[in-house]
């Protein structure tokens, strides 16, 4: 077996042959044999452990980055009655009621962007297995292609994570986990769903785990014809979408490999494939489709060593947009394949401190009938990060630094301190600064017209302070915790595209500023019989521009277009026995859709209800379920001429079966 430092050695042969050959004139050429090198060492390391017998409970196969929250930093987690909720749902829907993150929806079967304290949807990380799953070109994720159910834990991180994280992580992001527990047996889980607006689903997930390996394998096929309900906001009557079907099928399978009591090998591949026709504006007529296929592959090595963890990863993005407008004479294909690796080894540095670093190489080509050739981005990074306790845990100091070089532009250094305070009892107080940036995307760059290659990297400063009341007894079999958070972000040279010479082309000009307070409340009741749990979540955001683009610019000191000023979202959910009950309510307020303010869209409250009901049968659990969306038959749009449906409803069943083994 090959010894933990005959690993490190291989390690840092992978990575430095790794840099050297993408700093070649030609990058790329031999990467791949690099990797299958990488890959079948790490396999060779556990050939003898094949015969050794141990027993384990769980397994995190996420980033180490990713196990715990950055001391300092707004974390929320969501919770297993919502998760449960939206199991039929993309993560657009889960996090627009859920979370803080505001999503611009452009109607079912369209785009769906993210927000996060006003920054845009290209300042917000999307992290899958430790990598960054935005799209490289467009510099974004489209939440409504992401199924919930596809990841185990959902959670967010608000404010700025550049130096953890990387490019794009300005506002916050978005964390997605899987679970990994050994010793489980097999279980199944069938879900068949339709409702009003033309949406079926089918699903599926397995698993199957003993001392040694797990398997996971999750699918599903979604079809919706969208032809939902709508007023028409210039008519003021009732209408029926049209051209809005979407249809989607794929596939996460997930592999967990015990190479030794200390060790663990990891594989998952997520696939999956989106047919969509492009719904037309209001009053408008559209014939426009697109189709989306993604291929992403990760692999995990594993190493408890003696005073620390190693945690090596690679991965393999290939994701293509088909776009075709025949109205429009327009047919465009667009393709990206991404190659990144990473190393992180966190270990004790003392009694009371922990130390990461990391090493870490992003190679990505991109293609598009717009592109005078075939484009090619290469990120090396170093960073770390040092966590400390001190007086009991009363004081956790973090700090985290991370340095990204490139051989065609420069790319800022970037930093993080903060840390959390215990000032009584439950009550804690948590603090940062930061140091944030997102480099130009593929688009930026060398779309035809319009790209520019001088483009800078968007640079800013962030802050935040929080004062926790964690979990406490307030009465007996109730608890309640709070959270109340001030942030602040400055940035420069933020990307935006101007019309100029006959066409839009890219250009540092914008100065944001992005300045709010966050709360949340939850309120639980537990008993033998049933439960009770009340969350209300409230934001502030106070997003406008700061610079001048041209001469008596009307946008300065104004609100960033479709970024609402206050917005809130609460919910109460009920347990009795096989029952759950659940009434949440979301509010968005005035959304405006020009620079100067002068056009805006009116608030709304949207009310929705879930119940569902639990019957057993031996190992086998069945669950009815129902879900109305809308509840009030609220007219309202997220995006200017983007119709969204009135009252809906979804039904279903799903069927769980358990096996465990002896």
């Amino acid at each position: 077996m090959i010894q933990p430092k005959t690993r490190v050695v291989l390690l840092l042969t992978f990575f430095t042959a790794l840099h050297v050959e993408m700093l070649d004139k030609k990058p790329g050429k031999h990467m791949y044999r690099y990797y299958l090198l990488f890959i079948f060492s790490i396999l060779g390391s556990g050939i003898k452990a094949q015969t050794d017998t141990f027993y384990i409970k769980a397994v995190n196969i996420e980033a180490l980055r990713q196990q715990d929250a950055a001391p300092g930093l707004k974390f929320e987690k969501i919770d297993s009655i919502s998760l449960t909720q939206f199991n039929t749902e993309s993560l657009s829907e889960l996090l627009s009621a859920e979370s803080g993150v505001i999503i611009k929806n452009y109607g079912p079967g369209s785009l769906t962007s993210s927000s996060i304290r006003g920054g845009n949807a290209s300042q917000t990380a999307v992290i899958w297995n430790g990598f960054n799953i935005n799209n490289p070109m467009l510099g974004q994720t489209d939440f409504s292609v992401i199924p919930e159910f596809f990841a185990d834990k959902i959670s967010m991180q608000y404010g700025g994570g550049s130096a953890q994280w990387g490019s794009g992580s300005v506002g916050g992001a978005v964390l997605l986990n899987s679970s990994a527990i050994f010793n489980k047996g097999f279980g199944a889980e069938i879900n068949i769903g339709a409702g009003s607006t033309g949406w079926i689903r089918q699903s599926l997930k397995t698993n199957y785990s003993n001392n040694r390996w797990i398997f996971n394998l999750k699918a599903f096929n979604d079809y919706s014809s969208n032809t939902f309900r709508f007023q028409n906001s210039v008519t003021l009557e009732k209408q029926l979408q049209k051209h809005a079907r979407t249809q989607g099928k794929g596939m996460l399978s997930e592999i967990v490999y015990r190479l030794n009591k200390n060790s663990t090998l990891s594989i998952a591949a997520w696939i999956d494939n989106y047919n969509k026709q492009i719904p037309p504006l209001l009053n408008q007529t559209s014939v426009a489709t697109q189709k989306d296929d993604n291929l992403r592959i990760t692999s995990q090595w594993r190493q408890q060593l003696r005073k620390g963890q190693l945690a090596v990863r690679a991965a393999w993005f290939n994701q293509g947009i088909h776009f075709s407008d025949s109205l429009k004479n327009m047919n465009a294909a667009s393709k990206a394949k991404s190659l990144l690796a990473e190393a992180e080894y966190k270990f004790h540095a003392g009694k009371h401190r922990e130390i990461l670093v990391g090493i870490s190489n992003n190679y990505t080509t991109a293609s598009a009938d717009e592109y005078k050739k075939e484009a090619q981005l290469n990120y090396f990074a170093l960073f770390m990060g040092e966590s400390a306790h001190f007086f009991n845990n009363k004081i956790k100091p973090f700090v985290s630094l991370r340095k990204e070089f490139n051989d065609k532009r420069e790319v800022p250094f970037t930093w993080y301190a903060g840390g959390e305070i215990v000032l009584y009892k439950n009550i804690s107080l948590k603090l940062n600064a930061a140091s944030v940036y997102r480099n130009p995307t593929i688009n930026d760059l060398y779309w035809q017209p319009g790209g520019n290659k001088n483009l800078k990297p968007e640079t800013g400063k962030t802050g935040d302070i929080g004062l926790c009341l964690n979990e406490i007894s307030i009465a007996k079999n109730i608890t309640a915790k709070a959270e109340i958070t001030l942030f602040n972000r400055m940035m420069k040279n933020q990307i935006i595209w101007l019309p100029e010479n006959g066409y839009w082309s890219a250009q540092n000009l914008d100065v944001t500023e992005s300045k709010g307070i966050e709360t949340k409340t939850n309120l639980r009741y537990n008993n033998k019989k049933w439960f009770m749990a009340l969350t209300v979540a409230t934001n502030y955001v106070e997003a406008t521009n700061e610079k001048a683009r041209f001469e008596n610019d009307a946008s300065v000191g104004k609100q960033l277009i479709y970024v609402p000023l206050y917005s809130s979202n609460g919910s109460l959910a009920i347990g009795y026995g096989k029952l759950i009950v659940k009434y949440s309510v979301q509010y968005s307020g005035y959304r405006y859709t020009t620079t100067d303010n002068l056009d805006y869209l009116e608030p709304f409250w949207l009310h929705s209800f879930y119940a569902a009901c639990s019957l057993s049968a031996q190992k086998t659990k069945f669950q009815l379920y129902l879900k109305i969306n809308n509840l009030f038959d609220e007219n309202y749009e997220i995006m200017r001429n983007r119709p969204m449906p009135l009252r809906s409803y979804k039904a279903g069943i799903i069927i769980q079966i358990n096996s465990k083994s002896k």
